[in-house]
This record gives C-alpha cells, sequence and structure tokens, in this order.
C-alpha cells in the first residue's frame, strides 16, 4: 500500500519549497542583487510564493479505480518498502509528530508574549525622555513608552495601539549621540509596524516548525529588515559613526534574551552582515533595479514551472469504468460469487480442464463465497531497472498470480506488462512474496488473486 495522499502531498510540497528556496538564493547572487530595500521585498514575495504554491499550481488528479474484484487485488506501490500497516502506522506517527510541533511551537509563542508582557509590567519608564530621543519622536510621529526593564540585555520593540520599547539599564550609561541612534532604530520599527509583521512570521515558523528553508527565509527577511532600518536611521540622523560603535557596543554586552516575540536591537550572527551594509552602501540605480527584478521574475516563474512539475501536488479524480467492465458496452463479471465459471468445449463437446484449476492439480479458488483473501505478510519492493529509471518509465505490471496452501507464489501470469526490465524485474520479486494462505472452512486453500505492480518516479 502507498503512502497516504496527504504524506505525499507533503512531500511534494516540501520539496517544491526547498528548490524555489535553492533558486532563490542562486538568482540574487548571480545578478548581484543587495540593495536591502530590494532584497527585503525580494525575499518576502519568495517566502510569499512558498506558501501559497498549492493555490496557484494545478493539482495532478488520478483516477480511483473500482473492480469486483478488489477483494482479491493486492496493490503494490514500488516506492514504498514497508507493507500497507506499517506504512499507515508510520503516516499516523509522522501527523502527529507535525501537530505536536504545531502546538509546541504556538505554545512556545504564547510563553513569548508573555514573557513580553510582564517585563513590560516590571520595567520602569523613562520620564522625561532625553532630549535628543524626545527629538526624533516628534519628527516621525509617534509616541511610544521607553521603558528600562532589568530582564531584557537589549532593546526591544513590541505593539501596535500601544507600542512600548524596552531599553536595559545599561543604556542609560550611553552617550546621548547613541542614545540617540537606538531609539531612532527602536521608533523606526514603531513607525513600520514591524512588529505585527514579526508576529506573522512566527505564525509562519509554527506551521513550517519542521522545514529549514522556511526558517532560512524568515532569517533573510529579518537580516534585510534591520539593515533596511539599519539605512534609515542613517538617513534620519546623519551619524553613520555613532551609529556603527553603538551596534559594536550592543553586542559587546550580554546576549539577548531568548523568547522574546519582537524585532530585537542586534543579533550577533547578523552583525557582520549589518557591518558591512552600512560600511559600504550597494547602491543601483532604477533602472537596473527594474531590468534586474524582471530577470529575477521570469526566472523565478520557469524554476517554480519546472519544479511543480517535477513534483506535482495530487488530487483524487472521480472513479473511471471498472476495471472488469468494458466502456458501452455489457458488464464483464468473474467468477465467484454466483457466477459461474464457463466451461470450453473440445471437438465433440468433451469439456475441458476448468480455466481455475491447473490440471492434474487441485482446484484453484477466487476470494469469496467462503474463502478468505490471502494475507502478505512479506513483500519486498521490486524497484526500478537503470534502463527504465533513466527513461523515467511509469506504469503498472498486473499480474495474475496462484498463492499455495503454504503461503508461497506458485504461478505467476502477466496480464499487462512494462518495458525496459520493469515486467521481469515485478514478476521475479512477486515470486519472493510470502503470505498467509486462504482459508476456506477453517483448512488452507490455493487462490488466485491479481497483484498490480505500480512503477512510479518520485
Amino acid at each position: 500500500m502507498s503512502a497516504p495522499l496527504w504524506f505525499q502531498n507533503l512531500v511534494a510540497y516540501s520539496l517544491q519549497i526547498a528548490l524555489m528556496g535553492a533558486a532563490g538564493l542562486i538568482l540574487p547572487r548571480v545578478l548581484r542583487l543587495r540593495t536591502p530595500r530590494v532584497l527585503y521585498r525580494y525575499w518576502q514575495a519568495l517566502l510569499a510564493v512558498c506558501l501559497l504554491l498549492p493555490f496557484v499550481q494545478p493539482w495532478r488528479h488520478f483516477q480511483v479505480e473500482r473492480s469486483a474484484t478488489a477483494a482479491s487485488r493486492i496493490l503494490w506501490d514500488s516506492g514504498v518498502t514497508v507493507t500497507g500497516l506499517a506504512t499507515l502506522s508510520i503516516a499516523r506517527l509522522l501527523l502527529v509528530v507535525l501537530t505536536g510541533g504545531v502546538v509546541l511551537r504556538l505554545m512556545w509563542l504564547a510563553l513569548g508574549l508573555a514573557k513580553l508582557r510582564r517585563c513590560r509590567e516590571s520595567a520602569r519608564r523613562i520620564a522625561p525622555l532625553p532630549r535628543g530621543m524626545q527629538e526624533i519622536a516628534t519628527r516621525l510621529g509617534v509616541a511610544p513608552e521607553f521603558c528600562l526593564s532589568g530582564e531584557i540585555q537589549g532593546p526591544a520593540t513590541f505593539g501596535l495601539r500601544r507600542p512600548v520599547i524596552l531599553l536595559p539599564p545599561r543604556f542609560m550609561d550611553l552617550e546621548a549621540g547613541r542614545q540617540q541612534v537606538i531609539a531612532s532604530h527602536e521608533l523606526l520599527h514603531v513607525v513600520r509596524r514591524d512588529w505585527a509583521v514579526n508576529l506573522a512570521e512566527e505564525i509562519v515558523l509554527a506551521a513550517f516548525w519542521f522545514h529549514p528553508v522556511v526558517w532560512w527565509l524568515v532569517g533573510r527577511i529579518r537580516l534585510s529588515r534591520e539593515q533596511v532600518v539599519d539605512q534609515q536611521v542613517v538617513e534620519l540622523t546623519g551619524a553613520r559613526k555613532p551609529y556603527l560603535y553603538a551596534l559594536v557596543e550592543i553586542a559587546a554586552g550580554p546576549g539577548a534574551v531568548r523568547g522574546l516575540v519582537a524585532p530585537a536591537f542586534l543579533k550577533e550572527c547578523q552583525l557582520a552582515e549589518r557591518i558591512r551594509a552600512l560600511v559600504k552602501e550597494d547602491l543601483m540605480s532604477k533602472q537596473r533595479i527594474v531590468i534586474t527584478l524582471a530577470c529575477v521574475a521570469v526566472l523565478t516563474l520557469l524554476a517554480g514551472l519546472a519544479i511543480i512539475r517535477r513534483f506535482p501536488l495530487k488530487a483524487g479524480g472521480a472513479p473511471t469504468v471498472a476495471s472488469n467492465q468494458i466502456q458501452a458496452g455489457p458488464e464483464n463479471l468473474t467468477v465467484g460469487n454466483g457466477v459461474t465459471e464457463p466451461v470450453p468445449m473440445k471437438a465433440g463437446g468433451a469439456p475441458t480442464v476448468a480455466s481455475n484449476q491447473v490440471e492434474g492439480g487441485p482446484e484453484i479458488f477466487s476470494v469469496g463465497n467462503g474463502v478468505t483473501e490471502p494475507v502478505p505478510i512479506y513483500k519486498p519492493d521490486p524497484g526500478y531497472t537503470q534502463e527504465a529509471r533513466v527513461a523515467k518509465l511509469e506504469g503498472t505490471v498486473i499480474l495474475s498470480v496462484i498463492i499455495g496452501v503454504d503461503g508461497d507464489v506458485t504461478d505467476v501470469k502477466v496480464v499487462k506488462g512494462l518495458d525496459k526490465g520493469l515486467t521481469e524485474r515485478a514478476v521475479d520479486t512477486v515470486r519472493t512474496w510470502k503470505f498467509n494462505p486462504a482459508l476456506k472452512a477453517g483448512k488452507p486453500v490455493p487462490c488466485r488473486v491479481t497483484v498490480e505492480v505500480s512503477f512510479r518516479m518520485f
């Protein structure tokens, strides 16, 4: 039995995100896209594309087949190497793990919000504000609360209707110029409403906690956002050197408290890139930006089309005509369940050996009418031949097999085959399968069943 459809789609979607992230990493480097403002929007757009992939791509529909002999059919997917029961158990376990991870991440988010509230309640408001800080707040047209909190080691900003800027106690020991640029950075976060964006990113991380590419993309977005704010601080104050010294001085202090759901003034892992962006501004003309973004958009679109074509999402379709029925014709019934077996006649009218009986051997039963289905206990994966893998051949080999009273496969007939050695590979592998034999009145009996060996490229 193949893996559940939701799991196959999750794997395909995860691969789509991973490959889109890889393409998104390469393109800015090849096209030398370094301007923080442009990169910030680029990374946001790339993350949005990854999140919207299931809604903007066509899903590949496959047909669900019904058959009167469904009870005797054994389905096998060459991409799965465990039995159907094990596949379902693993899928359920993974679903529990994925759901549990989302719940734990949301709990972590709730604890972070509670920690912010606790820090706010225990903080001491700065009043009156130093002149430089008050001047910048007036120029930007915002009036958040500035508070000192002994529970944090670096500035943090949060809140929408009543924004709060938390500062460590050592902030008051800095010289006025450095106080002003640090306050400017936090005030710009308030103006831009970055805390709401930060919360949205945390929810995305909760939903995709298991995917490293999503974490990497969010990290790129946050770094670019800080670089954009850095440049805005310099444009606002004209104090590039004091701001650089402030970054280094904050980095030299104790590390920031983990778990705060607020944009931090500085993360040590981002320090080098932020200083580089401040020291060496990467200026691009508007014409070059437009041309570069157009190239990025076209190449990203082409990459996305190739990726979803290679790893499509799947949706169940309407049932096809039953495999035992000819379209627009009479139904072809299967022997058993009240249908008697036709008996071919030789010349002179003498009946031949019944088709469900091996000549000179025991009667071969079909599932139904008191005959239980044989249960597979050992089904190794047939696997692809190298020739078929290179040709990317997909399809299904249908075999009619007899399972003896000892559970061994005693006879294999090819109903439908495939090229490139896949038919032979399926036949050889099915001959090694082991079953608990079919039972009739509690006794093992030989039974003929249909086996489908599906070969799919993942």
